[in-house]
C-alpha cells in the first residue's frame, strides 16, 4: 500500500465507502515517501548534502495531503497527526539527533519546523474527543512522544527567539505531555522518557509561557521525582471502553458523527503549506 504503482482499493464498490475514502487519503502520505528514502543510508553517505535535498522534496509532498478532506473524526486526527510526525521525522534526518542552527541544513527545512508542527498538532489534541484520540493505541503514542523530543531540541537551539503573542516551545510541549499523561486513561509508559529529555527546557525561567504546568520539575540533584498523574478517587475514575464504538445507519463504524469541516486544525498562519519560519520564531 505504501508504492503508488499499488492499485488502491476502489471506494465506490466498497462495503464501507467512507471508511475506504479515509484509508486511501491517509495512505497519501505514505506515497509522499519516494523509494530512495527507504533505500538510503545517511551514515557514511559522501554526498550526504545532496541527498538531503530530498527531504525538501518530501517535506512539500506531505504538505499536499489534506487531512480535512478525511471524513471520520478518527481517521481525520489519525492523518493530520502522521502527517505532522512525518514532517518532524524529515527534520529529524537534516537536522541530525543531535540538531544545531549552524548545521547549514536550514536552506533545506526550517530549524524551527517543529513549532510549526507542534502548533498544529496542539490545537488538532484541543479539538477532537477522546475517543478519536485513544482508539489508534501506542503508534500515536510513539508519534507525540517523538515530536515531544523535537520540540525540545529545537526550543534549544541557540538564538531561538519567539513572539511574546506566539505559543512558545514550553507551551506546546505541556500539551504533549498533558496527551501522553492521560493517554486511554492512564499515563504512557514514554511519558517519563520525555520528561528527563526536556528537564533542561523546563528549568529554564519562560515569562512568555501561557500554560501553566500541573507539575514542577525538579532539579537534576533531587533523586525524588513528583508523580506526574495525579491520582484519582475511585468515584471519579471513568473507565475507557478502547471498543466503544459508536455505530451509524448501517455502517457500523467508529466515531461517525459528521464532523464539521472548519480550520481550527490548521490555522492559516501556520499550516505546513504557508509556513513562513520568520514569523513568530526567528533562529539568528
Amino acid at each position: 500500500m505504501l508504492r503508488s504503482t499499488v492499485n488502491k482499493p476502489q471506494i465506490v464498490d466498497s462495503n464501507c465507502p467512507v471508511v475506504m475514502h479515509d484509508f486511501i487519503n491517509h495512505i497519501r502520505l505514505f506515497e509522499s515517501l519516494p523509494y530512495s528514502l527507504y533505500e538510503w543510508q545517511p551514515e557514511g553517505d559522501d554526498q550526504r548534502f545532496d541527498d538531503l535535498k530530498l527531504v525538501h522534496t518530501i517535506n512539500d509532498k506531505l504538505c499536499s495531503v489534506q487531512p480535512d478532506q478525511s471524513i471520520i473524526e478518527s481517521q481525520r486526527f489519525d492523518t493530520l497527526i502522521t502527517q505532522q510526525w512525518l514532517r518532524i521525522s524529515m527534520w529529524r534526518i537534516a537536522f541530525g539527533q543531535n540538531p544545531s542552527s549552524a548545521s547549514g541544513f536550514g536552506l533545506l527545512l526550517p530549524p524551527s519546523l517543529p513549532m510549526d508542527a507542534g502548533k498544529i498538532i496542539m490545537s488538532a489534541l484541543g479539538s477532537v474527543g477522546t475517543k478519536s484520540k485513544d482508539c489508534h493505541g501506542i503508534g500515536m503514542e510513539q508519534k507525540l512522544f517523538d515530536v515531544g523530543v523535537s520540540l525540545a531540541d529545537t526550543a534549544q537551539l541557540p538564538g531561538w527567539t519567539y513572539s511574546a503573542l506566539e505559543n512558545g516551545p514550553r507551551d506546546l510541549l505541556s500539551v504533549v505531555i498533558h496527551a501522553l499523561s492521560t493517554v486511554r486513561g492512564a499515563q504512557s509508559h514514554l511519558l517519563p522518557n520525555l520528561l528527563k529529555h526536556s528537564e533542561t527546557l523546563f528549568a529554564l525561567a519562560d515569562p512568555n509561557a501561557h500554560l501553566d504546568l500541573p507539575w514542577d520539575v525538579q532539579e537534576a540533584g533531587n533523586d525524588e521525582r513528583l508523580a506526574i498523574v495525579e491520582e484519582l478517587s475511585p468515584e471519579d475514575e471513568q473507565p475507557v471502553d478502547p471498543l466503544g464504538w459508536v455505530p451509524d445507519g448501517n455502517l457500523d463504524l467508529l466515531d461517525l458523527s459528521t464532523p464539521v469541516v472548519t480550520t481550527t486544525w490548521e490555522d492559516a498562519t501556520i499550516s505546513c503549506g504557508q509556513f513562513d519560519p520568520e514569523i513568530g520564531l526567528s533562529f539568528n
